[in-house]
């Protein structure tokens, strides 16, 4: 469960640098919720961010439900890739 959860934690990260690179070079955010806490957290967005999915991981790990952590990771890599091809 470690490698999924670190995975995951790379996957935010990379999510929150990769949103910023498309943000920069004209683009915006496509996730309504996220656009949302960009609105009301200026360039603090990525903290709220961040802390749902730490919240959400936690609560799936206190689950045992490690193949829906992976299923995020799988979710995440899609979001960073579609992120990058933009930029």
């Amino acid at each position: 469960m470690t490698l999924s959860l670190t995975i995951l934690a790379l996957l935010q990260v990379c999510d929150v640098l990769s949103t910023i690179r498309v943000l920069e070079a004209g683009g915006y955010e496509r996730n309504p919720v996220v656009a949302k806490l960009m609105d009301w957290f200026g360039r603090f967005w990525w903290a709220p961010k961040i802390l749902v999915a730490a919240i959400a991981a936690a609560l799936i790990w206190w689950a045992g439900a490690e193949p829906l952590i992976w299923l995020l990771n799988a979710v995440y890599a899609a979001v960073v890739i579609n992120n990058l091809r933009q930029v």
